[in-house]
This record gives C-alpha cells, sequence and structure tokens, in this order.
C-alpha cells in the first residue's frame, strides 16, 4: 500500500512521540554572572543547593540555592593564597587548601566569614594538588612528591579538626618515578574509595594509586600500617611534563579519566579512559573528548560531563563515546547529585549550570 502524504505525516508524529528519547538532546550549558574575576579551581558541592567555590587571591565563593547566586569571601589571613583545593563538609562548613609554598589549611565554621588555620607547612618544596572527604569524620589531602620521591598526604579522622602527615615508616607507600607529579587542575585527582584513598598522577608517568584495607585491621586511619598500596600504569598520555591524568570520577563501579596534555589542548589521543569494574581495569574511549580535559564528572550512571580549558563535552553512555558542547571551556566541573545537572567553574570568574533533558532518560 502507498502511503498518501497526510498518512506519512500522521505516521511520523507518532513514531517522534513513541521513539523521541532514540535521539537524545543535547545537554544546555547556562553561564552565571558571578560578579568575581578569580580563576576557580577548587569545586566541592554538598548537595544541590549548597555548593562552594575557591580560587586567586583568597577568594572563596558560596551559593545556597545550586549555584544561581554567590556569595564571596576573601581569606583575609592569606589574600594571596591560590586556594585549589577545597572540601565542603555542609552549608557553614568548609576546609580550603592552597597549591605552593608555604602551605595553609583553613577551616570556616560560619559560611566563610571567619577562618581558622589547621594545618602549615613552609618547606619550599610542597605543594598539595587536592583535598577530598571520604565520610564525616574522614578527609585526605595530596600533593606533589618530596625531596625523598614520596607524595606528600595529609589526612584526618575527627572531621578535620586535627590533620596528619602520612608517615611513611608506618606504612609502605609506593615513590614517585622521576618526573611523576600531580595537577592541581581541578581538585579531581583524589577520590576515596571504600573510605580509603585513591589517586592519579602524571608527567613522565601515569598512574593510578589505590589504598586498600589489611584484613583485620581497623581502617581508617591511614597511617598506622591498615592498609596497602597498590599501583596501575594507566594508559594516556604522558612523557612530558604537561601530559598525563587531571582527573577522575567515579559512580558505584563506574569510573571514569580524562587528561592530555595542557599544551596542546585540541590533541584528542590518550586522554579519556573508562572502568566498569570499579577501577580494576581501564579502556581507551571509544569516541574521546575533544582535547585536553582537566574535570570530569559522573552525573548519573550513564551521563557524564568533562571540561577543560578549550571546551566542555558530554557522554550520555558512560563515558565511552563523547560529544562537543562548544569551546567554551572550565577548569572543573561537579554533579549536583540530582541525577540531571552539574556545575562548572573557570577562569576569569567564569561559573556555570550543564543541565541535561529530562527526555534524555
Amino acid at each position: 500500500m502507498t502511503l498518501q502524504p497526510a498518512h506519512t505525516l500522521v505516521l511520523g508524529l507518532f513514531l517522534l512521540l513513541c521513539y523521541g528519547t532514540a535521539f537524545p538532546q543535547a545537554p544546555k550549558l547556562t553561564p552565571i554572572k558571578s560578579g568575581t574575576t578569580a580563576s576557580f579551581r577548587g569545586l566541592s558541592v554538598v548537595n544541590d543547593s549548597v555548593i562552594w567555590l575557591s580560587g586567586t587571591a583568597g577568594t572563596v565563593g558560596r551559593s545556597t540555592d545550586g549555584g544561581r547566586n554567590w556569595q564571596w569571601h576573601h581569606t583575609t589571613s592569606c589574600d594571596s593564597c591560590d586556594w585549589r583545593s577545597i572540601a565542603a563538609v555542609n552549608e557553614m562548613e568548609a576546609f580550603v587548601l592552597n597549591a605552593g609554598s608555604p602551605a595553609s589549611l583553613l577551616y570556616t565554621y560560619d559560611g566563610g566569614y571567619t577562618w581558622t588555620i589547621q594545618y602549615t607547612n613552609r618547606d619550599s618544596t610542597v605543594f598539595f594538588d587536592s583535598m577530598v572527604f571520604a565520610d564525616s569524620l574522614h578527609a585526605y589531602a595530596i600533593g606533589d612528591p618530596d625531596s625523598d620521591g614520596h607524595f606528600r598526604m595529609l589526612y584526618t579522622e575527627n572531621g578535620g579538626h586535627r590533620w596528619l602527615t602520612y608517615d611513611y615508616d608506618e606504612g609502605e607507600f609506593p615513590e614517585a618515578r622521576p618526573g611523576e607529579a600531580i595537577f592541581a587542575a581541578s581538585n579531581s585527582n583524589l577520590a576515596p574509595d571504600r573510605g580509603q584513598p585513591r589517586f592519579i598522577t602524571g608527567g613522565k608517568a601515569c598512574r593510578l594509586f589505590t589504598a586498600t584495607a589489611v584484613e583485620g585491621r581497623a581502617t581508617p586511619p591511614i597511617g598506622h600500617l591498615n592498609i596497602q598500596w597498590h599501583t596501575q600504569d594507566l594508559p594516556m598520555l604522558q612523557g612530558q611534563s604537561t601530559t598525563g591524568a587531571f582527573a577522575m570520577d567515579f559512580y558505584q563501579d563506574h569510573g571514569i579519566i580524562v587528561g592530555g596534555d595542557y599544551k596542546r589542548e585540541g590533541l584528542r589521543i590518550q586522554n579519556c579512559l573508562y572502568s566498569t569494574d570499579g577501577g580494576l581495569s581501564w579502556k581507551p574511549a571509544q569516541t574521546p573528548p575533544f582535547g585536553y580535559r582537566s574535570g570530569v564528572a559522573f552525573v548519573n550512571m550513564n551521563w557524564l560531563a568533562a571540561t577543560g580549558t578549550a571546551g566542555t563535552d558530554y557522554s550520555l553512555d558512560g563515558g565511552k563515546n563523547w560529544h562537543n558542547l562548544g569551546k567554551t571551556g572550565y577548569n572543573t566541573v561537579k554533579s549536583l547529585g540530582n541525577g540531571q545537572s552539574a556545575i562548572l567553574a573557570g577562569a576569569g570568574g567564569k561559573i556555570a549550570l550543564l543541565t541535561f533533558p529530562v527526555t534524555n532518560k
């Protein structure tokens, strides 16, 4: 039977209604006026309402309405600090940690108005890169190798009121390889696993470090011979001081790592890995992100966002294939935890909300 034009139109509309979700729509990127020119690399999400940001010139921001409006503070005790790491506890409490020497870790209990020093280190080689809470009591901070070749690590067991330095005499901790370091690009290279630290490296070597609990020993803390360290070589771009893994995120047993070369922003080779077994094994993305990416986040198990200074991408299949949203780039991205949206932040005070259409579900 030959369909008449009217019949064809009706059939087309019917198929569109029935199978419209087979053609997912791109998420929407909505810029937000921040009112500041600070460069942001620290981003911590408490929930889909409470978000904290940290950046240059001692700048710390807090939003209580999902990122639409911001309240800005400056840490007067270190107004020149570049706060590249931030770990928020709730609407009122947060910790910030700067990159460079001297290192300062500050705490606020009143939404950013007042800050107290929790830790300092005046070693000329100190450089911390990331900080994150594993739960309400335990948190970790990771930094570049010291003069002995050990990655610096801080940890707390009481919600951040006392920070301790990882004691290398108490546990085996693999040393950094020559030229191996950690990038302080997005506060995203440290992700706890079952309460234990896990971090990625770059430079002339690119690895994943994972701590696991020793059977029969209490965990945490990490500094009491109760964990074992495991390392994995990652098949990502490496060999130069500008290459490697820059950010990772996990959603249950699904993992994602992004990176590349921040000096060659458009390079699309060996810049993304995904895992479906909790990070035990990694596979390269079939269609990789469109260049160097410094931040990545699971919005839900299938939807992801990745960003870097040269652009922003999204995936609808767990990180296997990526689509470009454009050349507007940011430094960092985090999920808002509602299964549909994420927040991004970068240089020049740039902030944006990324929202996936409900029709994609």
